[in-house]
């Protein structure tokens, strides 16, 4: 299965980027981390090559303040690129944009010195993670690192049941950041299922919509997110983490300060040898 079937309704989401808060944002928090696990990776570089999965506006930013960086920003949907781009703050002086499928896009190999990328394990299904940390090593000199934030079932994540979060957040005023967070906890944290869909939350969100506020959060669903979107989360990270350490070791991990915290990490991996 190519990426296209978990990034096809990018474009709506970038659309609608504004509109979500932090923790699908990477936080100030985070971008400092990201920028300390940086500094690890190109230490003594005069010219680092880093990569950057996605398009994520933030982690652009932080990049572009570097112009003897050289970037490149690979993505599957280039309307996601112009729409992720108009979002920054620095003018990227020294990025290269790619269009094409993480899966397929011919890389080059033991190049970077780094390669970034804000939750993309997420958007790739469990069946393809293999592929994926793969591909990334072999385009990772051998001294390079894998930068970046995943979010999992770990074993201190709390699953909540969907009736506790709907009691909950009907005595929330909808806004960007109780939205965020409802709509995250509702989709990815209360259930254990191994993949994650927006069919599930809007089946939730409509068998409820008699109680208070949850009309307006689903109309926030339905101006945001498509139906038939999945994400690979659900699986306990034991398993992602078997797959990951056949490609890299964790030389360094920071928790998120989201109300992601107890979900999601921020992971400098280094390339095995």
């Amino acid at each position: 299965m190519s990426q296209e079937v978990y990034a096809a309704p990018w474009k709506k989401i970038a659309e609608g980027w504004q509109k979500l808060g932090i923790g699908n944002h990477p936080s100030p928090h985070d971008v400092d981390v990201y920028r300390r696990f940086l500094m690890d990776a190109v230490r003594g570089e005069d010219r680092p090559n880093v990569l950057l999965l996605g398009a994520t506006p933030e982690i652009r930013d932080m990049l572009a303040e570097y112009p003897e960086i050289e970037v490149t920003v690979l993505d599957v949907n280039g309307e996601a690129i112009r729409a992720m781009t108009s979002f920054m703050k620095e003018k990227p002086v020294n990025e290269k944009q790619a269009v094409g499928d993480w899966l397929f896009f011919p890389l080059p190999e033991y190049t970077y010195d780094a390669v970034f990328g804000d939750q993309i394990s997420t958007n790739v299904s469990f069946e393809n993670l293999d592929t994926l940390y793969r591909r990334i090593r072999a385009a990772l000199k051998p001294s390079g690192y894998l930068i970046t934030r995943i979010t999992s079932h770990f074993p201190d994540t709390r699953i909540y049941a969907p009736e506790e979060l709907i009691e909950k957040f009907s005595r929330i005023p909808p806004s960007k950041e109780s939205f965020t967070e409802f709509w995250n906890l509702l989709t990815f944290f209360s259930h254990r299922n191994p993949v994650s869909t927006t069919d599930s939350t809007f089946e939730l969100l409509e068998a409820h919509l008699d109680v208070s506020h949850m009309k307006e959060y689903y109309a926030m669903t339905a101006e945001i997110f498509s139906r038939g979107k999945p994400w690979n989360i659900g699986r306990p990270w034991a398993d992602e983490k078997r797959i990951i350490e056949r490609y890299f070791a964790i030389a360094d991990k920071e928790q998120d300060d989201t109300f992601f915290k107890d979900s999601t990490f921020i992971f400098c991996l280094k390339v095995k040898q």
